[in-house]
C-alpha cells in the first residue's frame, strides 16, 4: 500500500505528536466515509502511515473514546462506521475551521467567486476564513507555509506554479470556464494600430498576463517588429497614455480602470484565442494536507459554485464580503 503524508500541524492546531497526527488522519478518513461503510483495518493503517501498531491503537481508542465515532466490530469481515458525532469528529480532524486564500475582489466576477466558496462552506455548516492577497504565487507560497487549507488561483497561474511544485501542490478542483475572468482586451495609445505597436507592455511577475500577451504578440517579437516591455500591469494604462508604451493586454473586468486613464483605444484580439482554460478558475491544495483535497471536492461542486457567481454578478443574490 502506497504511503501516504499525514501532514505537518499549522501552528493554531493543537496537534503535537504522532498519535495526535494519526487520529486526525483517521478521523478525516472517517468523516469522508457513509455511515455503515467498512473502515481500514489496523495494518492498513499502519502501512498507509507508516507508524507502529500502538499508534494506531492509541489513536482509534482516542476517537472511539471521546465519543468522535462509534465502530462496530465484525469478526474477519472487519470494523464498521457505526456512529460519529459531527462536532467531536471535525475538532480531531482540524475541520472545524478552514482557511483559503483568494485574489483580491477588484472586480465583480472576483467579487462573486468569492462569495460562491463561501455560501458552499455556509451550506456545509462549515466556518471559513478566506483571506485576499493579489498574486497567484503569493498565495501558494502561504499554502506551503501551512497557512492556509486551499487557495484560488486562475487554471493558467496554477499550471505554471505546478510545476514548479508539483510534488507539493494539486489542482484539487477545476471550475467553470469564465470563473475567473471574462477574457482580455487589447489596450493601444490613441491612434495606434495593434498591428504598429513597437513596445508591448508585458507583467513577468503575473503569469496570467504573461501567457495572453506572449500568445497575442510573439510572432511579431521574433520578427522583431515588436519589443515586450516589463512593467506592472496596473501601470500600464498610466505608462500607455503618456507614451512609454504603445500596446497592452488587460482583463475585461476592469476595463473601468483603464477607461479613468484617457486617452487610450480598445481593440479586439485579431484572432480567435480559446479562453476556455485561461479564464478558469481552479482549487489549489497541499500535498502535505491528508485528505483535504477530497473534502473539498464535497463542499465546492463547480456546477453549484458557477450557479451561485451567476446570481452575485447578475444581482440577484447579495455578495459576501
Amino acid at each position: 500500500m502506497e504511503q501516504k503524508n499525514i501532514g505537518q500541524p499549522r501552528s493554531r492546531f493543537r496537534k503535537i505528536n504522532r498519535v495526535d497526527l494519526v487520529t486526525m488522519s483517521i478521523a478525516r478518513e472517517a468523516i469522508l466515509l457513509d455511515l455503515g461503510d467498512r473502515m481500514r483495518t489496523v495494518d492498513d493503517y499502519v502501512d498507509l502511515f507508516d507508524v507502529s501498531r500502538g499508534t494506531v491503537q492509541k489513536a482509534l481508542s482516542r476517537l472511539e473514546n471521546s465519543g468522535a465515532v462509534s465502530i462496530e466490530k465484525r469478526g474477519v469481515l472487519g470494523s464498521f462506521l457505526k456512529g460519529r458525532d459531527r462536532d467531536i469528529l471535525w475538532y480531531e480532524a482540524d475541520w472545524h475551521h478552514v482557511t483559503g486564500a483568494g485574489a483580491i475582489s477588484r472586480t465583480r466576477r472576483q467579487e462573486a467567486l468569492a462569495s460562491s466558496v463561501y455560501t458552499a462552506f455556509e451550506e456545509a455548516k462549515v466556518p471559513l476564513s478566506l483571506a485576499y492577497l493579489q498574486g497567484s504565487l503569493r498565495r501558494v507560497q502561504g499554502l506551503l507555509a501551512n497557512q492556509y487549507d486551499f487557495v484560488l488561483a486562475s487554471k493558467c497561474a496554477a499550471d505554471l506554479i505546478l510545476r514548479q511544485y508539483e510534488d507539493q501542490i494539486e489542482n484539487a478542483i477545476t471550475l467553470e470556464p469564465f470563473s475567473f475572468l471574462s477574457g482580455y482586451t487589447i489596450v493601444t495609445r490613441v491612434g495606434c494600430r495593434v498591428e504598429d505597436a513597437k513596445r508591448v507592455g508585458i507583467d513577468s511577475n503575473s503569469p496570467d498576463h504573461a501567457i495572453v500577451t506572449k500568445r497575442i504578440f510573439s510572432d511579431r517579437v521574433e520578427k522583431g517588429e515588436t519589443d515586450f516591455i516589463d512593467i506592472h500591469f496596473t501601470k500600464m494604462p498610466t505608462a500607455t497614455a503618456m507614451g512609454h508604451i504603445d500596446a497592452f493586454v488587460f482583463n475585461r473586468d476592469v476595463m473601468d480602470f483603464v477607461l479613468n486613464i484617457p486617452p487610450l483605444d480598445l481593440h479586439e484580439i485579431p484572432f480567435e484565442l480559446d479562453l476556455a482554460e485561461l479564464t478558469r478558475a481552479v482549487v489549489l491544495t497541499s500535498t502535505n494536507n491528508y485528505r483535504v483535497d477530497d473534502f473539498l471536492r464535497i463542499i465546492l461542486q463547480p456546477d453549484a459554485l458557477a450557479t451561485i457567481q451567476r446570481e452575485v454578478m447578475e444581482g440577484k443574490r447579495l455578495p459576501i464580503l
